[in-house]
């Protein structure tokens, strides 16, 4: 997931679209334009600039719209007038994470292809009380591995601060 900055002129584009994904909304907005209907599906980066992948199922658009909808491409910089909706959410058959509009992704509906989604239920008290000193260890494990890997950088690091610290008293004795 992404953690680039979102320009300040599209913070309000981009939180509309972040809500209306996480709740599955509708949302209408002006693009092109055009006043579009669209269910957005995954928002974030391609190259520079944010993009939606979205299923506009009504609305105006360019191009025909099939009967049903169609999943199209906007760039968060031609977006105007967003208001997001209740309303029954639309989709067609291909993953948003598959589509070529977002590259860096910051928000998405769905499961990465091949994972289907499942009924969530929360765990037994009982079985988190068991689970937690397995968590406990791991992250013991997990710290001193760190430690065991970071020992070889910072003995190079304490070895290079003293080649530059000769350096530099070799300087001081040459401009003398």
């Amino acid at each position: 997931m992404s953690s680039r900055p979102v320009p300040a002129h599209l913070l309000d584009i981009f939180d509309t679209l972040v809500f209306a994904i996480a709740n599955r909304r509708q949302v209408v907005l002006r693009y092109g334009g055009l006043r579009r209907e669209v269910c957005p599906h995954s928002l974030g980066w391609k190259g520079d600039h944010l993009s939606c992948f979205a299923y506009q199922f009504g609305g105006r658009s360019r191009r025909p719209l099939p009967k049903g909808g169609q999943w199209r491409c906007f760039h968060l910089h031609s977006m105007s007038e967003l208001a997001v909706r209740e309303g029954e959410w639309h989709t067609g058959p291909i993953d948003p994470q598959s589509s070529s509009c977002v590259d860096d992704f910051v928000a998405y509906v769905g499961f990465p292809s091949g994972v289907e989604e499942q009924e969530w239920t929360p765990l037994d008290a009982s079985i988190v009380a068991a689970l937690q000193p397995i968590a406990e260890t791991m992250d013991t494990l997990v710290v001193q591995h760190i430690g065991e890997a970071i020992a070889p950088l910072e003995a190079r690091i304490a070895h290079l601060e003293r080649t530059i610290a000769r350096m530099e008293g070799r300087m001081g004795t040459i401009e003398q």
